[in-house]
């Protein structure tokens, strides 16, 4: 067992030929995953996705594979590009593919993997701000990829705190890291205003209750994991590599300590999130970057690799005997 884990991390650390291979098999077992499952409805959304595929469940759920696959390569390509962890790609790729399968159980929805690309995408430019310190225009486009994300999952208004905390890690902060965040964001509402106003429909954001307060999420998140034996192994992993990341915190260097910082701000914004939605569903998906990138430190530097094999087969059981 342990011969194989350190072949298994080995490959998925160097990109090597077999890290490809894990992952294709997972993608296509995802690829059937996401044709099995029902599409679920966005209470939250502006957009308007199924009238824009033409009402076709095959057509949104090959968009919904697309932008997955979108999704989880920008998960690897912003720890690779800007040099998060030693390791390469592999095993970021393969970690998110991995848990896709407990973050999509038992539906899928359009609209929340869009807001969840352009929260990756917001991310990516916090680095470019970052690298740069920032450029006027730098912060107007992370108000206007944060706007898109809300656009299209409105109670993501609720991390707003979260952009503005998280800009003032990344550079000094001014008055105008304020103002043009702010400014970028409404520009889809903007659009999407006008086009209301042109086409006679009505105006969402002014008939449509968009965002409300559920106390009753803990409750039901509670009763949801209790009878999801691989959400509890998800939330054991995150634990986890919480405790071990704040171990070794002092030995990070900045770039990656304020890294660190804004995935625990994003967390905990996250978790805050679900009391503004109609109960536990497909919310808890934005916390799959999180999750992936502090698992794949966590693997990456760990000695005792036959945790590793442990981990996957007993998620793999209680993924596969959860289904049955």
């Amino acid at each position: 067992m342990t011969y194989f884990s350190t072949m298994f991390l080995k490959a998925l650390k160097n990109n090597g030929f077999a890290s490809y291979l894990f992952f294709a098999f997972l993608v296509l077992g995802f690829g059937f995953n996401v044709f099995s499952l029902p599409l679920e409805k966005n209470y939250f959304a502006l957009s308007d996705l199924p009238r824009l595929c033409l009402y076709s469940d095959t057509l949104m759920r090959v968009l919904f594979l697309l932008v997955w696959l979108i999704s989880v390569y920008w998960m690897a390509k912003v720890v690779t590009h800007y040099k998060l962890m030693e390791a390469k790609g592999g095993i970021i790729l393969f970690l998110a593919a991995m848990l896709s399968f407990s973050f999509w159980s038992e539906h899928i929805n359009l609209d929340v993997q869009i807001a969840l690309l352009f929260l990756l995408f917001c991310i990516d430019q916090f680095f470019a701000i970052y690298q740069s310190q920032g450029k006027l225009y730098q912060s107007l486009n992370l108000g206007l990829l944060f706007g898109c994300a809300v656009y299209f999952y409105f109670p993501l208004i609720v991390l707003l705190p979260w952009l503005l905390m998280a800009l003032g890690i990344v550079k000094s902060f001014q008055w105008r890291d304020v103002a043009l965040p702010l400014i970028g964001g409404l520009i889809p509402f903007y659009i999407y205003s006008v086009y209301q106003f042109f086409t006679g429909d009505s105006n969402l954001l002014f008939t449509k209750r968009l965002l409300e307060f559920n106390p009753k999420v803990l409750s039901l998140f509670m009763e949801g994991i209790t009878l999801k034996l691989y959400w509890l192994f998800a939330l054991a992993l995150l634990l986890l590599s919480l405790a071990y990341s704040f171990r070794i915190m002092d030995k990070l260097t900045v770039k990656i300590r304020m890294f660190y910082s804004i995935l625990l701000w994003f967390t905990v914004f996250t978790i805050g999130l679900l009391f503004f939605t109609k109960g536990f569903h497909f919310e808890s998906t934005f916390l799959l970057f999180p999750l992936v990138f502090l698992g794949a430190n966590y693997l990456n530097t760990i000695k005792r690799q036959w945790i590793f094999d442990v981990g996957v087969l007993v998620y793999l059981f209680l993924l596969v005997s959860a289904h049955l």
